[in-house]
């Protein structure tokens, strides 16, 4: 097969803002966890991946329409940590999303400001989501650990061994590390 001409499939930065945790200690180990979208265009969610000695955290950020939709997000990411069986159906999975009676009122720490969110606490993982329109802000979280988030800065990025601005073909991509040991 011969490859046509366009972009080389593989990650392409998105076309929106991304996010990445913080944490109250230094040390952290930091990737590019997965992507979702076409493989020769955008992406269309992007999530990050940070990890110190006292925890972990997976920041999506999207474009997401409603909170609904990072709440779903927030509840897949449960599954880098561990906290379901292989087998679990995703069906499952995504009920904690839609049961109102799990997520409470809550702030994210955003670029250093609270914003509106939502949280949940699963099998020891704290779920968060923020879809704040007036601020631009659309995130879902999974952590164990304090954290916040913070707008990840074109060419201050030099933590990521792939850096998120950046296109790269499948080849180029590091392994991913899991979140958890």
């Amino acid at each position: 097969m011969t490859r046509t001409e366009g972009p080389e499939p593989g990650y392409h930065p998105p076309t929106f803002v991304l996010y990445e945790a913080v944490f109250g200690e230094g040390g952290v180990r930091r990737w590019l966890r997965g992507w979702n979208g076409l493989v020769t265009a955008p992406a269309t969610d992007v999530t990050l991946a940070a990890r110190t000695e006292r925890g972990a955290a997976l920041v999506t950020s999207a474009r997401f329409s409603k909170a609904t939709e990072a709440r779903a997000t927030a509840a897949l990411l449960l599954s880098a940590f561990r906290v379901f069986a292989p087998s679990t159906p995703v069906v499952e999975i995504l009920r904690i999303a839609d049961d109102d009676t799990r997520w409470e009122a809550a702030t994210l720490i955003v670029d250093g400001r609270p914003s509106p969110a939502e949280t949940a606490v699963v099998g020891g993982v704290t779920l968060m989501c923020c879809v704040d329109r007036s601020a631009g802000v659309h995130v879902a979280v999974a952590a164990t650990g304090a954290v916040g988030v913070r707008r990840l800065i074109e060419g201050r990025n030099d933590a990521y061994p792939a850096d998120p601005f950046v296109a790269h073909a499948y080849a180029d991509l590091p392994p991913v590390d899991d979140i958890v040991d």
